[in-house]
């Protein structure tokens, strides 16, 4: 168990000024370090980030009951946090200080461990330049060495610091010595490590200036650690994000090796050697590698790494940076972990976020794949053919079957497969997320933090609940149903904006660290849902609706096996609340008592109706499914909330009402609509409305936005240079704007905004004509050429915009339209 410090702000800052009232001053018997809980309010006025529609924050009444502050007078940068599951016990590493509190936070006295740096320490930090808010001990670093001993790591003023803290006694840090290579110098420099057989593996940098990034297994003397060799083609100015473990029972192999992974964003050139872009990535080192005799002699042979592609990050570019990565892992061995990534954009000015899932197993497969060897022009570097990779495989783990052929370690391998791999430790392919696309894309929500777990609703289905913490301090907790994240709800959890700097989950509970406290939230605040449709509509499901107590509560599982026979229906109305109707009465005799909790989507809302909601969405519909809807079943209207049923169908006349005249029905004497019954006519005059409704194509929306007024439509179909087809979007909009997207799978990508007059003015029709979309206005009408690649300025920008149209000319230099010429 681990907790790594991520993004502390150095130095004092004083407290925020709240907008609420002060509390009344502590008695004498009061401790100033006891935990207090305090109100939480949104702040007024905030943007909320685009997607589905949330829930909002509690009012501030209602907080009390979930939430629980922890700060010590004078003390900052709460951004170390292990949770000791075992000694129920969360450690804080703070600046200057540990903290040992016990959980959950209840009021308590905490313990406290001051590790200062001495005044000589701090002088001399100073004499280099830095400043005095600088110079102190950020903790780093907190793992349990084992049950007895906590290792901490801090910066100790630019002379990072290693030791070691009895938990029973909790006193003081001893055994200290040089934190150099495990520990950043400065908070600012972002690090990760991991305990795995009792061996700390860190990534961070070894030199005071942070130029020489390391990854390494720090055991014994730094002369004899193993670590990454000091190329930029195995680490170029890396930002670590996280560090984990993977047991090779987890592949099925009890007798394999551990397999520790890095995840960071570093600089590549592989796209165009005049441009620096960011590359989020993961590595892969063994366990058990011991380096090679004469070739990587204390270096990593089994250093690999890999693209992770989460393409919303860039509007379907396919870079980013990686803000962080969790691990979510089955308990008790209940599957394959799943890793959770927040990725966001590079470019200037750009205010994406996304978050990808990613499977160990994908990264393995690509991490097995082909090697890439690297160019230094524009082109990518191309695969090295399998014929061309030396046996035994390079960067693999020691296995079974290399120890029959004598390579019992990494000593014993052969130069030709060390040397290969030190000269290729990046894989050609990149890992893709689970479901192909992000989970969820937003454009002004900046979020840095994530943490998961999964729980099971009342039908006993699972699903993975994630909170995503952001840069102005609001904790957005959402689920994950199928391939799309759905935000339940958006905290916000201190009274002046700051970001959220770590979190960790304990059973029920949430931790967050930031600068200046570390707040303990309920994870299961069913409370807020005040009526049945909020209940179920929220789609929490950790939450469900009891009728015993008329409320919305946290359920245990324990009414499970009821539920299957309540009945409910609900659908979409005009409203946008669904009316619900109860169709299981018998249950009343059981204490009145049933428990609802919605398993699966109801149906994706493509439109808002309500008052004040700024919601566009476009969804796409196949005319086959649109024709199986108007052959199904009737509704009977009913003229209160509860919904129509359906018509039986023994009660729909002969032939079928509403169809088109048919051959069949010719034969049957009903040669025109003239010859039909009164029978069949009467019924579908006061049965026009089908019951069942046309889902979209994919089952939900292809782009949902929260600030644009979408109007108008128009597409066409056109084939990239690879021969794939895609489907181009115009969307008009209500100020005048035209989005040109493409559909990419289940998404629709946004490559191209366009203002097309001097005054904002709603698109009113659209048009396509080969080339050409010709819009018109009340003003005017508008040619625009759709094909408009001359925009993308570099062979990087030329790619990345991911344009089906446009390609890039190595004999113009240019970002042109292709006619698909040299498709073959």
């Amino acid at each position: 168990m681990l907790a790594r410090a991520e993004r502390p702000r150095p130095g004092p800052r004083p407290p925020p000024v709240s907008p609420f009232p002060p509390p009344p001053p502590p008695s004498p018997s009061q401790d100033p370090q006891k935990m207090n809980r305090n109100h939480v309010c949104k702040t007024p006025g905030r943007a909320q980030p685009k997607g589905p529609e949330r829930r909002r924050g509690p009012r501030c009444s209602e907080a009390d009951s979930y939430l629980t502050r922890f700060a010590a007078p004078h003390i900052y940068n709460y951004s170390a946090l292990l949770v000791d599951p075992a000694s129920h016990t969360l450690y804080v590493g703070a600046r200057d200080s540990i903290f040992a509190l016990s959980l959950p936070f209840s009021g308590e006295r905490p313990r406290r461990i001051d590790w200062m740096v001495p005044e000589a320490h701090r002088q001399n930090c100073r004499k280099k330049g830095k400043k005095e808010d600088e110079c102190h001990n950020f903790i780093q670093i907190l793992a349990m060495a084992n049950a007895s001993h906590l290792l901490t790591c801090g910066t100790f003023a630019f002379d990072p610091k290693c030791g070691v803290i009895g938990v029973s006694s909790f006193q003081q840090v001893e055994r200290l010595e040089s934190g150099r290579g495990k520990c950043p110098f400065e908070p600012a420099q972002r690090s990760a490590a991991v305990m795995a057989g009792g061996v700390l593996y860190t990534a961070t940098v070894k030199n005071f200036l942070g130029t020489e990034p390391i990854i390494s297994r720090a055991v014994g003397r730094a002369e004899d650690w193993i670590r990454t060799e000091t190329l930029p083609s195995w680490l170029n100015a890396p930002a670590f994000v996280a560090a984990m473990v993977l047991s090779p029972a987890e592949w099925g192999d009890e007798a394999g090796d551990d397999e520790i992974l890095f995840f960071f964003t570093e600089t590549s050139r592989v796209l165009d050697s005049y441009e620096r872009i960011k590359v989020p990535r993961v590595a892969r080192v063994c366990a058990g590698d011991l380096g090679g005799r004469k070739t990587l002699q204390q270096r990593w042979t089994t250093f690999l790494k890999a693209d992770l592609l989460c393409p919303g990050a860039e509007h379907g570019r396919a870079s980013g940076v990686l803000q962080d990565m969790t691990e979510l892992r089955p308990q008790p061995r209940g599957g394959t972990p799943v890793f959770y990534g927040i990725f966001s954009s590079q470019w200037e000015g750009a205010a994406i976020s996304a978050v990808c899932a990613f499977r160990p197993q994908d990264i393995r497969a690509v991490l097995n794949g082909p090697f890439r060897e690297l160019k230094h022009d524009c082109n990518r570097g191309l695969p090295v053919m399998d014929n061309e990779v030396p046996q035994p495989r390079p960067g693999e783990c020691i296995t079974n079957n290399m120890k029959l052929q004598q390579f019992g370690s990494s000593l014993s391998l052969p130069d030709r497969v060390l040397t290969f791999i030190r000269d290729h430790p990046l894989m050609d392919r990149p890992v893709f997320p689970a479901d192909g696309r992000p989970l969820l894309v937003t454009t002004d929500t900046a979020y840095l933090r994530v943490v998961a777990h999964r729980v099971t609703s009342l039908s006993g289905k699972e699903y993975d609940v994630l909170y995503l913490g952001t840069e102005d301090g609001h904790i957005h907790r959402a689920v994950r149903i199928g391939a799309q994240l759905s935000v339940l709800e958006d905290l916000a959890l201190f009274p002046e904006p700051q970001p959220v700097e770590s979190m960790k989950l304990y059973r029920g509970w949430l931790l967050v660290g930031s600068h200046t406290e570390v707040t303990q939230v309920n994870t299961s605040n069913c409370g807020r849902l005040q009526s049945c449709s909020e209940c179920i509509l929220a789609q929490d499901p950790v939450c469900a609706w009891s009728f015993r107590l008329d409320a919305c509560v946290a359920h245990a599982g324990e009414h499970r096996g009821w539920c299957g026979q309540c009945r409910w229906t609900l659908s979409p109305s005009a409203a946008w609340l669904p009316c619900i109707s109860r169709g299981s009465s018998h249950l009343i005799r059981d204490e009145n008592c049933c428990h609802l909790a919605l398993s699966r989507y109801l149906a994706p809302i493509c439109d808002s109706s309500r008052e004040g909601a700024a919601i566009s969405a476009v969804c796409a519909f196949r005319p086959q499914d649109i024709r199986a809807v108007l052959n199904g079943p009737f509704r009977e209207l009913k003229h209160d909330c509860n919904r129509g049923l359906p018509v039986m169908d023994n009660e729909v006349p002969q032939p079928r009402p509403g169809e088109c005249i048919t051959n069949n029905m010719k034969l049957q004497q009903f040669g025109s609509s003239l010859s039909l019954p009164d029978r069949v006519l009467t019924f579908i005059r006061d049965h026009p409305l089908m019951d069942r409704p046309v889902f979209p194509a994919d089952g939900r929306p292809l782009l949902v936005t929260t600030d644009t007024a979408y109007l108008r439509v128009v597409a066409h179909r056109v084939t990239s240079l690879s021969g794939k087809e895609y489907d181009v979007l115009y969307l008009g909009t209500e100020d005048g704007h035209i989005h040109r997207a493409v559909r990419i799978g289940a998404q629709l990508s946004v490559l191209e905004d366009l203002a097309l007059f001097p005054e904002p003015q709603p698109v009113e029709s659209m048009k396509l004509y080969r080339g050409w979309l010709l819009v018109g206005s009340h003003t005017e009408v508008t040619q625009v050429n759709t094909s408009n690649c001359g925009r993308l300025q570099s062979c990087s920008e030329c790619i990345l915009a991911q344009d089906p149209v446009c390609a890039w000319s190595f004999r113009l230099d240019a970002c042109v339209a292709h006619a698909g010429e040299h498709r073959g």
